[in-house]
């Protein structure tokens, strides 16, 4: 294995920003627990966040991308963490496996496809494992009553019906909700707000964000 290769350059580099990302996400959910604990705030450690895979059905392009790297499973730092780890060190492991076969040409291509690929196979399963070990107020706190009040944009067409959007909540998270339009269609891409929540459907009504 050529390690002045280019792709053997950019795994390492992925894996160095993986773990100083991973120490400052650490450093920083124990900063929030402190808070949390100063500010007597009870939360639900077993609570789920929104986003979940009936909520990605119907979503654009982009929500499918955050829900498989793990987006609202663990803090958004951590995913980071977490895919720049998984990329890095799948590529390694791979260039060092075909090195001895094939060219360094082949070996960087196919080290990559598999690097990438990886992300998407594993990202999700490793964030939601990791999330179980390491809960947070980002992760934990988050309910879908929790969500009314927060702002996005539709993924998709919503209607009176039904149809989805995408929100962060107030600590940056994202999170695909199952909703329908108070007052009126509104279309892809169009920004919104969360107005309610439906406990017994679990659908979320929006409206147009105010301006």
């Amino acid at each position: 294995m050529n390690l002045q290769s280019w792709y053997v350059l950019l795994y390492v580099a992925t894996i160095v920003v993986g773990i100083v990302v991973c120490l400052g996400s650490i450093l920083s959910m124990g900063a929030d627990a402190e808070a949390d604990a100063d500010a007597d705030v009870d939360v639900e450690a077993d609570a789920e966040p929104e986003g979940d895979a009936e909520g990605v059905e119907g979503a654009g392009p982009m929500s499918w991308v955050l829900y498989a790297l793990g987006s609202g499973s663990v803090p958004t730092g951590l995913a980071v963490a977490i895919t720049t780890l998984i990329f890095g060190t799948t590529g390694l492991i791979v260039t060092r496996l075909l090195s001895a076969y094939l060219s360094s040409g082949w070996v960087g291509f196919l080290s990559l496809v598999m690097a990438v690929a990886s992300i998407f196979l594993l990202g999700r399963r490793l964030c939601l494992l990791v999330g179980r070990f390491f809960p947070t107020h980002e992760h934990h706190s988050v309910t879908a009553e929790s969500l009314v009040g927060s702002t996005g944009e539709a993924t998709s067409d919503v209607g009176a019906d039904s149809g989805y959007v995408g929100v962060y909540d107030d600590v940056g998270s994202y999170h695909v909700l199952k909703a329908r339009a108070l007052e009126g269609p509104i279309p892809k891409g169009e920004r919104v707000m969360v107005a309610g929540y439906d406990a017994d459907t679990g659908v979320h009504s929006v409206i147009r964000e105010p301006q």
